[in-house]
């Protein structure tokens, strides 16, 4: 499946089914990697105090047509650091776990251990908007960002930069929106996630798990408030008529004794990024 328009953005997954956008794989080998094999790649030093690794190898990989760097040459002290780690990107295709392992293949002839070290599952989506999703969203994240720039794109940041994992709905491009849920190694640990090829289980994650997007159901607010004087039952009203963020809404049931979810229902939006994720691309 090639991307023919926006890079990372493949029409025939929008709407459809999440896939990988970025994966991060660590190598725990004896080997050096096989740089001939890449002799129209960029190899350059690790410069920054901060590497972990001495040299940089980055290209675009010719079998799909996407970004990969290698960082090699172990330059830290810390056993949790491997010898090497692989960043592939989904730019012209989407990344699978055949991929992967081909790469790595090519990279490294003798014997390794992978372990996963971070994955971006990604849904695309028509006839949404990043507002629209704001609206929408419940979640226990301590930490939240919203940037716009001056081209009027939009990137809610839901979770901290570090955090085992972090949301993020964003204007990917025009009339596509994308919710992207960067997935760390305690979450991956946690969901048995520890080779590529068990990327797959992601298809098992419930959407609730990280972040709930929920709507007012106008029945059950009618059935929820019909014992309410009719000032308070206009006010509740507004909250669906006027569109307010439904966090305002959760705090405002809860004072007056309605459990969130007796008025709450999973929205379409929800549904349908459950069922992308149901049909994920790996």
């Amino acid at each position: 499946m090639k991307n023919l328009a926006t890079p990372g953005v493949f029409p025939d997954l929008i709407n459809n089914r999440s896939f990988v956008h970025r994966i991060v794989v660590g190598v725990n080998t004896d080997e050096p990697p096989v740089i001939e094999n890449f002799e129209g790649a960029l190899n350059a030093a690790g410069l920054s105090k901060n590497s972990f690794h001495s040299r940089y190898l980055s290209g675009v990989w010719p079998k799909n047509g996407n970004r990969f760097r290698l960082g090699y040459g172990k330059a830290s002290k810390f056993s949790a650091v491997p010898d090497a780690i692989l960043t592939m990107f989904s730019d012209e295709m989407p990344l699978t776990a055949a991929q992967v392992d081909l790469l790595l293949a090519e990279l490294f002839r003798g014997q390794k251990k992978k372990r996963m070290a971070l994955v971006e599952l990604t849904s695309d989506l028509e006839g949404v908007t990043v507002n629209q999703l704001m609206r929408q969203v419940l979640h226990k994240a301590r930490r939240t960002k919203f940037i716009e720039d001056s081209q009027g794109c939009k990137t809610l940041y839901i979770g901290a930069r570090k955090s085992d994992a972090q949301i993020k709905f964003y204007d990917k491009a025009p009339g596509v929106v994308r919710i992207e849920h960067t997935l760390r190694r305690g979450f991956l640990r946690r969901h048995g996630i520890r080779m590529p090829s068990e990327v797959f289980k992601l298809k098992l994650l419930e959407v609730d798990e990280l972040i709930s997007l929920r709507e007012i159901s106008a029945s059950r607010l009618e059935r929820a408030i019909k014992s309410w004087t009719p000032d308070a039952q206009a006010l509740a009203r507004d909250y669906l008529k006027f569109r307010h963020p439904l966090p305002q809404f959760v705090q405002f049931l809860r004072a007056n004794g309605i459990r969130p979810e007796a008025v709450l229902v999973p929205s379409e939006i929800h549904d349908r990024v459950q069922e992308m994720i149901r049909r994920l691309y790996w």
